[in-house]
Parts: C-alpha cells; structure tokens; sequence
C-alpha cells in the first residue's frame, strides 16, 4: 500500500473513534484567574505528579490515584427548579455538551463557568458509576483539553467536580479527541471513562465535553441524564441562577476540600502517537526500512493552532517523512490563522497553499479536537467532506 493511502488510513482510524465506535458496538482567558490558579492547585497538586503512568495494578498511576472521600453528596430525589434546570438543558448539543465560555463577545452570553464545569462533572461520575454498577470512589476517569483558550479552568473545574465524587482522575493537558477514546480501550490504561474539553470548529469563545467508555462515544439520552444528575447536584449544593461570584467560590471550596492525590498529570499523548505511528508502520509494511516508512515522502500538516501539532511532530516526522511545508502546528486558541476546520474556506485554501508552496505530496488539514480532517492532493486539489468520505471508504475497502 502506497505511503499515502496508509497516512490516510490512519487518519481513517484516529477519525473513526469518535463516530460513536459503531464497529464495536455494531450499533478568552478567564476573567477569573484567582480561582483558575486556586482550583488548579488544589485539584492537580499531588506528591506523586508523575508525567508517566499506565493504570494497571503494578503502576505508579493506578497506586497514586487512591480515591478520595466524596465531599459532595448526590441527591437521590430531588425536585429541581426549572431556572436552575435550564442552565444545564440549553447546554446539549445532541451527543455531546456546548456553550459559551468566554465573555465578551457581543449578543453572547456565558453560559458554560467554572461551576458549570464543575457540576458536569459530577454528573458524568454519577452517570458512569450507574452505569457500569460501580461505586464512584472506584473509578478512573481521563480528562483533557484542546487548545481553546478557557480550556485550562474548565479542566481544572471539572477534575474538582469528579474528585468531589472520589473517583481517581488522570489529568492528560492537551489532547484531541480520538486520544481519550482510545485512553478507555489501549492496553494498560483502560480508563472507565474519559472526556475531552473542546467545541470542535466552533469561534474562540466556545467550549465543551464530550465523554466515551470502551464502548464509544455518549449518546443523546446519555447527555440529558447526566445534566439531569449535573442541574439536582448544583441545586442541593445551593447553586442560584445569576449567582456567578458565590457559585465560583462553591468550586473553590470543593477544591480546597478534595484529597490532592485524586488527580494525577498522566502523559498520554506520546503512547497514542505510538498507537498511530504502529497503524502506519503496519500498513505500509516497508521491508527495507520498517522504522521509517514516511522516508522520502513530504506531508504538509495544517491543524490551524488547535491540538493537532502532535501529528506532524511526534507521528509522521519520526517515521521519516519531510513535514518542513507544515504550518500553525502551536496550540493557540485564538485561532490566530484560521478557524481550524476542514469544511471551512480559508482553512482549506491555506492547507493548499501549503502544499503547493512546499511542493508536498500530500496535504492534511485538521480541526481543533483532532477528530475531523481533510487532505490536499499533491496537485493542490482539495478533498473534503463527502468526497473524503469517499476516499476513506476506497481506501478501507482495499
């Protein structure tokens, strides 16, 4: 098989993960910066921060996330009023949870906080321990974040919300969407759960969660229980519509009160840029030179300042390909460049700019998240949407 077609194929892989795993399951910077230094202190300090960690029995991770005592307890029937069960309902977006998390941008109100984050959090814990009929101080859930500029206190406020439950939170930082997927199915991490911090393509000033077992991606009826579960936590902890300043200090004082050793930094990504590197190697399947593949081939990488980078840097250059015609590989959620998204315009015209300038064979242009991409033809022929679908289809059928 052509260098090509396997780059594409594991970009087939890597994009798949997030449609809900339907072969396996055949079915701008806070306005708060007190309290994101505050709660990210608390929520992340921890005498073990290692920056390596499987969570197996005999690993570090899995014996340094000793679950913490639940400082907030779950209402078991509570009747919750409509203002404050609107403030989570107007939040789903289908499968997955989207908002508004920074203020400032006319006509649109902030409608994802830290105590927002806080109490998803705290949804999702009580969803998945029901869910898989175990006790939430027995989880272990993954968390991390695209390159969106209120990513860094949602995460922090969120980790605060599940600690608050007792589950064992591995914090990942920047990550992309297929990446906490598959941290539920690869081999020695296999996390109850995990979420990704992100609003896909959407402006700037968006946010949210997306969530996955081993089985996928969440489904409709899923989200909606859990900000069920997220608006009757918020209500019994006292939390009132428009009581911004009160309702940051609740997410403090859980922090304050959650067991520092709940949370750990794990470095996840290099292992999933492994798992890519591995698909590739495979695929090609070069018998002269298995440890470069890519060598002599040149991809030209556009994740328009999103989480993306990595593939250029850590999946494609060490198997031997050229990568020197890439561009905006630094997460920078200002999205300085272009709106990183493969059905956009100016994105895709500067991924054929690229190439073309760069005289690549190949082009690849990413969204923020990672789970959405398109290529540019060594010719400067964009391919996207439906005709990449096609393309992905032959490919695989091959």
């Amino acid at each position: 098989m052509s260098a090509a077609n396997v780059v594409c194929q594991s970009l087939t892989a890597r994009l798949t993960c997030n449609s809900h795993h339907a072969i396996q399951r055949a079915r701008h910077v806070s306005p708060v910066l007190g309290i994101e230094c505050a709660v990210q202190a608390c929520a992340f300090q921890s005498s073990a921060t290692s920056r390596k960690g499987r969570r197996t029995q005999d690993s570090p991770c899995r014996a340094n996330l000793n679950a913490a005592s639940a400082v907030l307890e779950l209402p078991k029937d509570v009747e919750v009023p409509k203002e404050v069960a609107a403030i989570f309902q107007k939040l789903q977006n289908g499968s997955d949870i989207r908002g508004i998390a920074i203020a400032g941008v006319d006509g649109e109100e902030q409608n994802i906080t830290p105590t927002v984050a806080f109490f998803i959090g705290v949804g999702f814990a009580s969803w998945l321990s029901e869910t898989l009929k175990m006790p939430a101080n027995s989880l272990h859930i993954s968390i991390g974040r695209d390159s969106r500029l209120s990513g860094p206190l949602l995460l922090a406020s969120m980790v605060a919300g599940l600690a608050s439950q007792g589950v064992s939170v591995a914090q990942f930082g920047l990550a992309t969407t297929p990446a906490m997927f598959m941290s539920c199915i690869i081999p020695g991490y296999e996390y109850d759960g995990g979420i990704i911090i992100t609003a896909s393509h959407l402006p700037f000033n968006r946010n949210g969660f997306k969530f996955f077992t081993k089985e996928g991606g969440l489904e409709k009826g899923d989200i909606k229980v859990i900000l069920q579960q997220a608006a009757a936590a918020a209500h019994t902890a006292g939390m009132a519509p428009h009581a911004r300043h009160s309702d940051d200090a609740l997410v403090l004082d859980a922090a304050l009160n959650t067991d520092p050793s709940s949370a750990q930094h794990v470095d996840f990504m290099p292992v999933y840029a492994e798992h890519l590197r591995n698909i590739i190697k495979q695929g090609v399947d070069r018998k002269d030179n298995l440890e470069k593949p890519l060598e002599g081939f040149k991809v030209a990488v556009d994740p328009g300042n999103g989480a993306g980078g990595y593939f250029a840097t850590d999946v494609l250059a060490p198997l031997g390909c050229d990568v020197s015609g890439s561009q905006f590989l630094e997460p920078d959620g200002w999205f300085p460049n272009h709106v990183p998204n493969p059905e956009d315009k100016t994105a895709m015209a500067a991924g054929v700019q690229a190439v073309q300038q760069s005289n690549s064979d190949l082009g690849v242009v990413l969204d923020t998240d990672v789970d959405r991409s398109a290529v540019v033809a060594r010719d400067g022929q964009p391919i996207n949407s439906n005709r990449y679908i096609a393309l992905m289809s032959l490919i695989t059928l091959r």
